[in-house]
């Protein structure tokens, strides 16, 4: 019964150890560190992405530009043959063209506001992070080591210690 008491008591001993290490404010705020720079992280690939998204859109509303200004050109070449329904034709595709650069434009306005809003988010949380990783680091610097972190200690050193320790109250 005596061994199992014992038992019961290391284990009991080991989960408060545990515990009293989850509630450390130093790994708390380790942890806060690398969640605020996955989030951070995650902000970086959003930004990049709507800044690629930005640039095709106006790349497209160039393209479009430049097939709308393309048919002012064969609007003069139909007008000048007296081709009504040429002419009609190319005014249709020209005006769908339009509404297609309106349409885009407006597409680019709501994609110019969320960047906005994501680079001051990053911004935000770029700060945020720099002052966890100052905090970090304050601690980290001025913070003896834990009576809890383990030292990479082996079992075979345990053994020789153990053994040692043996010895030398054996010969007392």
């Amino acid at each position: 019964m005596a061994l199992i008491n014992r038992v019961a008591r290391l284990f009991a001993a080991d989960a408060h150890a545990v515990i009293d290490r989850l509630e450390e404010p130093d790994i708390l705020l380790k942890q806060a560190e690398r969640e605020m720079r996955r989030i951070a992280n995650e902000t970086a690939q959003e930004v990049a992405a709507l800044a690629q998204g930005l640039a095709a859109l106006e790349k497209t509303i160039a393209e479009v530009g430049e097939d709308i200004a393309a048919c002012n050109g064969e609007l003069d070449v139909c007008f000048k043959a007296a081709d009504d329904d040429l002419a009609r034709s190319v005014v249709r595709r020209r005006l769908q063209r339009e509404r297609q650069v309106d349409q885009l434009t407006k597409q680019r306005e709501t994609v110019d506001s969320n960047l906005a809003r994501l680079e001051a988010e990053l911004r935000d949380r770029q700060l945020t992070l720099d002052e966890l990783e100052q905090k970090v680091h304050v601690i980290d610097a001025t913070s003896p080591a834990s009576p809890h972190t383990s030292s990479n200690i082996t079992t075979q050193e345990v053994e020789v210690a153990f053994l040692a320790e043996q010895q030398a109250r054996a010969g007392r």
